[in-house]
């Protein structure tokens, strides 16, 4: 997995980009009408900035304790991001769940932290594993953000074609591609690979408490390019949890499909939710440091024996909210790895980059109220 030393160490306390309160560990306290005041601990990490409320951020599973009084809680839910293989579609981010408003009083609420997807390597190939699922226990029921879905998984030694679909996820995965065996390995043939579907959208909103985001990936297939090439082939984008991946093709700057666009939430912001130097590592992904869940981008690959696909070119790019790039070859390898802690799909690779290292991106529980 990407990153992991933030999810193992304490956070470096360097300050924070916005106004002048503090995080760190324990308990926070929350403004309360009568009665007790509203008191919690629980989280990675603690923060409270200069915008009235208090942030508690769970990248590892653990408890939210209400420890006095009852208040209204605001919670973002983020699944782990689906992975990805040698061109293959890009995985589906972390599907989300947010919780605009539920009210606790005092106990423990479970959370669970979903882990990105690995590439399985299995033999034999199959549809690799969905990311992890997060959620969180509350007095309306359990609410889920459902892990992205990963795309097929890749052998060129004995299993063609190539397993074109992985599984529907919380964001789809992107379709994938057939090749005949090799050699004489191209031309490619048709048909075209249709993506998998979001399961996110479907799942319950316990009352209209809950607005679940997701999206399907994008088509992938052979004779991609621009005019059409017969010895390329190109994997869609992942679906993002806020926009569809590209389909393959030369609908965009690449052959391969890039990644579906995550979901913004200001409120989540990552100034807001994480501390130095994390939140600063976080904006790479995102133009506002507020997307989470961005599907990954398709794999790119030219007959050959793993040729570069096209000069000077990439695969498909992730989408904001940390998703994967994808690559197309030797000569132009990318970090195909969705980014942890915001729910990232995987990029595909096309043969540029080790299937076995590529993983979708670890997902994230965030829990704020009023102070």
């Amino acid at each position: 997995m990407l990153d992991k030393w933030f999810k193992k160490e304490k956070p470096v306390f360097t300050g924070i980009t916005r106004g002048i309160g503090g995080f760190g560990f324990g308990k926070a306290a929350g403004g309360g009408g009568g009665g007790a005041a509203f008191s919690a601990s629980g989280g990675n990490y603690t923060k409270t900035p200069d915008n009235n409320h208090n942030y508690h951020t769970f990248s590892t599973p653990g408890n939210f304790t209400v420890e006095s009084g009852s208040g209204a809680i605001e919670c973002l839910i983020v699944g782990g991001g689906g992975a990805a293989d040698f061109c293959s579609g890009g995985g589906g981010g972390g599907g989300i769940a947010y919780v605009t408003t539920v009210t606790v009083t005092s106990g423990a609420y479970a959370v669970t932290v979903g882990t990105g997807a690995d590439n399985s390597d299995n033999t034999p190939r199959a549809p690799q594993p969905n990311g992890g699922d997060s959620s969180l226990v509350l007095p309306v029921g359990t609410v889920t953000g459902y892990g992205g879905g990963s795309s097929g998984d890749y052998n060129p030694g004995n299993s063609f074609p190539v397993p074109s679909t992985g599984g529907e996820g919380g964001s789809g995965s992107g379709g994938g591609t057939r090749a005949p065996a090799y050699p004489p390995d191209a031309p490619y043939p048709a048909p075209w690979y249709n993506p998998n579907a979001a399961t996110q959208p479907g799942k319950p909103t316990f009352g209209g408490v809950v607005t679940n985001y997701g999206v399907a990936g994008g088509r992938g297939g052979p004779n991609t390019g621009s005019p059409p090439n017969p010895v390329h082939l190109s994997g869609g984008g992942g679906g993002g949890a806020g926009g569809q991946g590209q389909d393959a093709g030369p609908n965009g700057p690449t052959y391969a499909g890039n990644g579906g666009v995550g979901q913004p939430f200001p409120q989540f912001a990552y100034d807001l939710a994480f501390p130095n130097p994390i939140a600063s590592s976080l904006g790479d992904h995102s133009p506002n440091y507020s997307h989470y869940g961005g599907g990954g981008g398709g794999g790119l690959h030219r007959a050959g024996g793993g040729g570069t696909g096209v000069p000077n070119t990439s695969g498909g790019l992730g989408g904001y909210g940390g998703g994967g790039q994808g690559d197309n070859g030797p000569t132009n390898p990318k970090t195909c790895n969705g980014r942890d802690m915001l729910g990232g799909g995987a990029g595909a690779s096309g043969g540029g980059t080790a299937t076995n290292s590529i993983s979708g991106g670890d997902g994230i529980v965030i829990i704020r109220y009023a102070v």
